[in-house]
């Protein structure tokens, strides 16, 4: 079903109004660009707020917009497609007949693959929920290497709504790829 909902695409990304990603505001504001959406309007974002509450210095900010600046590099390009937002085992639930619910969406237009990424950040979904889903929806290859760079948005935002033990994740995506 996530696959069905993933093939729901615009041609921006975005949506038609701002949401929230756990209480962090999240900036819908539409773009052709998935690159500088996802730079500027998640990464740069909270990469900003972190720096003025004191969780980041300048210098590694400086190394999230290398980072940024390298996203074209690192992610083939993808249609917008319709996301959950905040797909981790938390807000994935059996419903009263079996049938999978989700719960706490940040929806938005935007990279399918970020979707799948965040559902390995505090542990992982079933192998045959991979399986499935590339029955519906084939990814590119290399879709798992690139997991860490779409939870840098979730590994700031924790950092950002939960302080500094999230700071090591933020720190060695960074070191992986800049």
């Amino acid at each position: 079903e996530l696959a069905v909902m993933h093939n729901c695409t615009d041609p921006s990304f975005g949506f038609s109004t701002d949401s929230y990603c756990g209480s962090t505001l999240q900036d819908n504001t539409k773009e052709n660009d998935g690159f500088h959406f996802f730079a500027e309007r998640r990464i740069m974002h909270l990469a900003k707020l972190n720096l003025r509450n004191g969780e980041l210095q300048q210098s590694q900010i400086d190394d999230i917009q290398t980072l940024c600046n390298k996203l074209p590099e690192l992610i083939p390009e993808q249609s917008a497609s319709l996301l959950h937002g905040d797909l981790w085992s938390g807000n994935a639930h059996t419903g009263p007949k079996g049938e999978p619910a989700l719960i706490d969406p940040a929806c938005y237009y935007g990279w399918a693959e970020a979707d799948l990424a965040m559902t390995t950040m505090f542990g992982s979904f079933p192998g045959e929920f991979y399986t499935a889903y590339q029955e519906i929806r084939p990814l590119d290859k290399g879709w798992r290497d690139r997991f860490e760079i779409y939870n840098l948005y979730h590994y700031l935002n924790h950092l950002y709504l939960f302080g500094g033990s999230y700071l090591s994740g933020v720190l060695n995506i960074c070191r992986r790829y800049v």
